[in-house]
């Protein structure tokens, strides 16, 4: 604001400084030609009033002859000078040099009249002459002017009256005329000496005479205008000054007028003045517009302050406290409090619901009305709680869904570990009755390698017993037959034992499938159940075989102990035995390591089962965190009231 007004005072302070420029310098010119004129007409009249009163009485002394009795003369001119402020004495002179004063003057034996130039200027002149200034009055002792006028009878000068009139009249004019150094008003005569002048001591007296151009040489361009041009000179201690003159009638006199340029004086006199007056005007305004600004902006200022404390959170603002000066301000007090008194219902409200949805109850909703924006939060709160409400209920029910699922899955899962766990103990005993299976075959190597040392030794011993080697034969050949049963016997063990391999292929394969059905594992653990039944009567066969194989031997002993003269022939079936026994040792030997590949098998196996029944003991375990877990989302969600 005090920028603005800066630029305003600025701007009408320029204009105006324009303005003054040529208003100052028209007036100036206005002022100093109106002041010459009036000073010209008022001397002019001033002038003429003296002179009229000269020609009156030149006229009385013509035509009463008064001039022919010089004594009642003198008593006319003294009772005409009593009333007469102005004129200090009124005197006649006559032709033949004899002299009539109003007062008690009287002229020296050596005085002569006629040769006094207001004589001279009087006779020479027609009407009033008047003199410059010259002369002390006789009695007053005052620098005095003469008005004189020469009296006419009959074609004829009888005589020149005149009168004496104070210079000091003519100062006092002057003075009043004049405006202190700004503006001057004086007179000059025919010869441009100072005649009148404000300033006393420039005057011509009889002694000096002052001259215009003493005042300053650029009066020579005043000289050398026509009168009423005006001039521009510079005088010294003034400056610039406008200068004119104008001729007074009847005189040789100028009256001249000066004027002192003082535009730029009162430009900075006016631009002080308009700075002054805009300062005292900023200053009311200021004043004013504080007194206005704290009773209209106050109310303002505490409506801003309550509307700060609802931007900090404070709703609940009381403005019962600000003054309701105006219409306006009321109106913002009313709405600042109904903003404050809304927010508040709205928060409250808003926050109670907030709780309700905190504690688990979503059927709490807004009661009160939701003006302009705020009635979206009305609309958001409805959707927040058929939101929840809806999802809430689709939780419960999907956890109902999981919790019969995750019971059904645990109960799955059980089963499975159950079965798992009853496969394993039948795998267990697969492999333990394998193993054993495994001890008897090695049993029976060393039972065989015993007996094919002791074929050895016999047939050593055959030589001694030939006759019995032909019944050792016989029983030898027995003995061949039961190991050919053997040896089949073993291959289908073989048979069985590779079907057993591939079908422990299809149990770890059933296995992997197990976290999906156990019914594959199932039928593969039943299938090696039946073989390893049947490896348990293949290995019943056995034993029975080898029984009568002993048997055999034994009949065999009997024999070779009977024929022990028939060694010659035993010798023979001896060395076949021993072959025979050697290859059966072979074949046992391959038997033992077929034996040893399934229990390999069945180890494997027994892993992958034993695998199997750790992931369904797992699944058991997650089934029944999943179960417990469900019941705990059960009974939070129990909690929410839909």
């Amino acid at each position: 604001m005090n920028m603005m007004m800066g630029i305003i005072l600025v701007c009408i302070t320029s204009f105006q400084v324009v303005k003054l420029v040529v208003d100052t310098r028209a007036n100036s010119l206005t002022i100093l030609q109106k002041n010459t004129n009036l000073a010209t007409t008022t001397f002019n009249g001033w002038l003429g009033e003296r002179a009229a009163i000269v020609d009156t009485l030149a006229r009385d002394i013509a035509i009463g002859e008064t001039y022919n009795n010089l004594p009642d003369l003198k008593k006319y001119l003294s009772e005409q000078v009593k009333d007469r402020q102005f004129i200090d004495a009124f005197y006649f002179g006559t032709p033949d040099n004899q002299i009539v004063h109003s007062g008690n003057w009287t002229a020296t034996p050596d005085f002569d009249v006629t040769q006094r130039i207001w004589w001279q200027g009087a006779l020479e002149t027609d009407g009033a002459y008047v003199t410059d200034v010259y002369s002390f009055d006789a009695i007053t002792g005052e620098l005095v002017i003469i008005i004189a006028q020469k009296v006419i009878v009959n074609s004829r000068v009888v005589g020149v009256l005149a009168a004496n009139v104070t210079v000091s009249t003519l100062e006092n004019f002057v003075e009043e005329l004049s405006e202190g150094d700004k503006s001057k008003i004086f007179i000059v005569n025919n010869d441009n000496n100072i005649l009148i002048h404000p300033d006393t001591n420039v005057n011509s007296t009889i002694d000096s005479i002052t001259h215009i151009l003493e005042l300053g040489p650029e009066y020579q361009k005043m000289i050398n205008a026509q009168p009423g041009e005006v001039v521009k000179i510079e005088v010294k201690n003034f400056g610039d000054t406008y200068t004119t003159y104008n001729q007074i009638d009847g005189t040789g006199w100028k009256i001249v007028a000066s004027q002192v340029n003082d535009t730029w004086y009162n430009i900075w006199v006016h631009v002080a003045t308009s700075v002054i007056i805009v300062c005292i005007a900023q200053l009311i305004i200021g004043i004013f517009i504080n007194i206005l600004a704290k009773r209209m902006f106050d109310p303002i200022q505490q409506v801003s302050e309550s509307l700060g404390e609802v931007a900090k959170g404070n709703m609940k603002v009381n403005v019962n406290h600000i003054p309701r000066q105006s219409q306006e301000v009321a109106f913002l007090v009313q709405s600042t409090d109904t903003l404050s008194t809304n927010l508040d219902a709205y928060i409250k409200e808003i926050a109670d619901i907030l709780e309700n949805y905190a504690d688990g109850n979503f059927t709490k909703l807004p009661t009160i009305k939701y003006l302009g924006d705020f009635e979206r939060i009305y609309h958001s709160l409805f959707n927040i709680s058929d939101s929840l409400k809806g999802v809430l209920g689709h939780t419960i029910n999907s956890s109902h869904e999981v919790d019969t699922i995750s019971s059904q899955l645990a109960a799955s899962a059980e089963q499975l570990a159950n079965v798992t766990t009853d496969q394993t103990v039948l795998v267990e005993e697969f492999k333990q009755a394998t193993t054993d299976v495994a001890d008897k075959i090695l049993d029976d190597i060393d039972q065989i390698s015993k007996s094919y040392e002791i074929n050895l030794d016999m047939a050593k011993k055959a030589e001694d017993g030939k006759i019995l080697v032909v019944e050792m034969v016989e029983t030898m050949e027995k003995v061949t037959n039961s190991t050919q049963q053997i040896s089949e016997i073993i291959s289908s063990i073989d048979d069985i034992a590779t079907q057993t391999n591939l079908l422990a292929l299809n149990a770890a394969i059933e296995a992997a499938r197990a976290g999906e059905s156990g019914k594959g594992f199932a039928i593969v653990a039943g299938e090696v159940r039946e073989l390893s039944i049947k490896t348990t009567e293949i290995v019943k066969q056995i034993y029975e075989m080898l029984k009568v194989n002993v048997d055999t031997v034994s009949q065999s002993e009997q024999i070779v102990s009977q024929t022990t003269n028939a060694l010659d022939e035993i010798v023979k079936t001896t060395a076949e035995g021993a072959e025979v026994s050697k290859a059966i040792k072979d074949h046992a030997l391959d038997q033992k390591h077929a034996l040893e590949n399934i229990i390999k098998g069945t180890n494997r196996l027994v892993d992958r089962v034993s695998r199997v029944s750790g992931i369904s003991e797992e699944n058991l375990a997650v089934s029944q965190e999943l179960s417990g877990q469900v019941s705990e989302l059960r009974e939070q969600i129990d909690k929410f009231t839909i």
